[in-house]
């Protein structure tokens, strides 16, 4: 939902009113959710112990999408890639599955559905899809590897979705 702000203290404040409103209604939370379950590695990789806890997962993934200065990791943004690549089709969704609410009764966790297992697909897409910057020789070596992002495969497999509907 888009809003306009007027300067006029009365629409500012209806505004600040339906945003707060709109914030504790029915969305998705995509990604990494606190809520979620880290999915089992389904590959050897290099090695590395498997990740139990979400919010660890979620800050690894965190510091591949931004890089790291302190730990000489690159940024390999998949989030906000496939952020932009969806910016036109999720609104249009989002506004389909309202109308499926208003006009066919779709509970709103129904409704939403949908559009959390579109935005996981394309996650798991643009994770997958990436090609730069390429793995360092020694990163490469470790892994047995070129693939980007993927090690075990429990990051691309723990990305998901949950509704909250209010």
């Amino acid at each position: 939902m888009s809003y306009t702000v007027v300067e006029n203290r009365k629409a500012w404040d209806d505004f600040m009113l339906r945003a707060k409103r709109d914030m504790n209604g029915p969305h998705i939370k995509i990604g990494f959710p606190a809520e979620g379950k880290v999915a089992p590695p389904t590959m050897k990789g290099s090695g590395h112990k498997p990740i139990t806890d979400m919010g660890k997962m979620a800050t690894i993934a965190a510091v591949h999408e931004f890089g790291s200065s302190s730990k000489n990791i690159p940024s390999r943004s998949f989030f906000r890639t496939a952020v932009r690549r969806t910016q036109v089709a999720v609104p249009r969704m989002v506004d389909k599955a309202a109308m499926a609410m208003l006009l066919r009764g779709v509970s709103a966790r129904e409704a939403l559905k949908e559009v959390g297992d579109y935005m996981v697909k394309q996650l798991k897409y643009d994770l997958r899809d990436l090609r730069t910057p390429i793995l360092k020789p020694l990163t490469r070596k470790r892994k047995g590897s070129n693939t980007l992002l993927v090690d075990r495969g429990q990051l691309v497999d723990s990305i998901q979705h949950f509704t909250v509907a209010k």
